[in-house]
């Protein structure tokens, strides 16, 4: 078992070292700007960066203009979404907002080449990799913001105008080469200034990636059953016997018939475990390590762990000692910290040690160890499911897969645990 152990630590040591080199190379620059080095010579941008202006001839195709962005957008936002606002739609309007790869011409507009997504202002069509467009939504003029959103989970795009969802423009984005925010212009006159983030957008975006992540957790398969005995161990591992009881009795996936037997076979010692905890929480240790006496007679004497324990539970009374008489200052009190570093414990750099939420860190890791000495898991399954998630979505999303970007395990997990009420 301890070998088991060591080499389960060594591997999470690993996974976490290659996770934190991982980050320090990981590029995660987003655009800002556009690209005053990756543009048509068709195209000026103006001095803050965002502005760009027609400067062509505008009479034909050839003579399309393209920018590009300063950083390519990146997997690791899940949606990444800036919006362009048409300051004039010039001669004729033919406008483009879209994405493209860093190889593709900046002789066209976007969505006209592969690897080249667009939706263009003259006619409100879509085009993907080819000139020839498809239907999709209103055309757009002088004064209009439009938004353009790359979803990396589902490998799609979609568009806004004036801060409403036109839907999905494109699907089986091919996201495996990075793609660059890009705005196409063509006629004289057309300028537009762009939004990656710097303001507040006119869509959204907040809620509706908010929304789509609520849709892909939704779309995970579970039974009732599992997340019920997900739970009923959890209370049962920390000892919340009332609320293990209750929460059998109103849990329709568990039989009337094994609802007692389930929460006794599985619960052993769990009364006893709830006592003890109940007496370090209330600061009585000398309870504590009498009922641990009594229940658990060979706990303190097993190993290291076991005078680990007795010495935190050693170190607890006297933190409760120096609680209790801090109030009062006499010749004893004095006497006693005339040998320590510190004459106010309260008011020292050490003061959190005299925190009441230390109890609880004391009462869990007696807990675990009474556990570890009934030869019963020290962590529940539901925390080492959620330790498991954390660390395989921090290294997805790493990886540089959409889907983990949207989902925040922390978040999710802590909003569904307030709803559980502990005794």
């Amino acid at each position: 078992m301890q070998h088991v152990q060591k080499t389960t630590q060594e591997s999470t040591t690993a996974v976490k070292d290659k996770q934190e080199h991982d980050l320090v190379n990981l590029d995660l620059r987003l655009p800002t700007f556009w690209n005053s080095k990756d543009k048509s010579k068709n195209i000026d941008v103006g001095s803050n960066g965002i502005e760009l202006t027609y400067i062509g001839p505008g009479k034909q195709e050839t003579h399309a203009a393209l920018a590009r962005s300063n950083f390519p957008m990146r997997p690791q936002c899940g949606i990444f979404y800036y919006e362009m606002k048409v300051i004039s739609k010039g001669e004729d309007g033919y406008i483009g907002i879209g994405f493209c790869c860093a190889e593709n011409k900046t002789e066209r507009l976007p969505g006209w080449d592969v690897d080249s997504w667009g939706y263009h202002g003259d006619d409100g069509h879509s085009f993907a990799g080819s000139g020839i467009g498809q239907n999709y939504g209103p055309c757009f003029t002088t004064g209009d913001v439009i938004g353009c959103g790359v979803n990396f989970a589902d490998r799609s795009a979609f568009y806004t105008k004036n801060g409403k969802f036109l839907g999905t423009a494109f699907k089986q984005i091919d996201v495996s080469k990075p793609l660059y925010p890009s705005v196409g212009l063509r006629t004289t006159g057309e300028k537009i200034t762009t939004n990656f983030g710097h303001e507040p957008f006119m869509f959204d975006i907040e809620q509706y990636i908010k929304m789509i992540s609520r849709q892909s957790i939704d779309r995970t398969p579970y039974t009732e059953y599992d997340l019920n005995q997900l739970v009923l161990s959890y209370l049962i591992h920390h000892g919340y016997t009332k609320t293990a009881f209750a929460f059998v009795k109103n849990t329709k996936s568990i039989s009337d018939t094994d609802q007692e037997d389930t929460v006794t076979v599985r619960g052993t010692g769990m009364e006893q475990r709830t006592a003890i905890r109940s007496a370090i929480i209330r600061g009585d240790i000398d309870d504590a390590i009498r009922l641990i006496q009594q229940h658990f007679p060979k706990l303190l004497d097993q190993g290291e762990r076991g005078k680990s324990v007795q010495l935190m539970l050693k170190c607890g009374k006297f933190v409760e000692m120096m609680r209790e008489y801090s109030s009062s200052i006499n010749q004893k009190k004095d006497e006693i910290f005339s040998l320590l570093a510190y004459h106010d414990p309260y008011t020292s750099p050490v003061s959190h040690i005299m925190s009441v939420s230390r109890r609880d860190a004391l009462a869990t890791e007696v807990n675990a160890a009474i556990l570890a000495f009934l030869q019963q898991p020290e962590i529940p399954a539901l925390e080492r499911i959620y330790r498991q998630l954390i660390l395989s979505n921090k290294m997805l999303a790493i990886e540089g897969d959409g889907t983990s970007a949207l989902v925040k395990v922390e978040d999710y997990y802590m909003n569904h645990m307030e709803k559980i009420k502990m005794p």
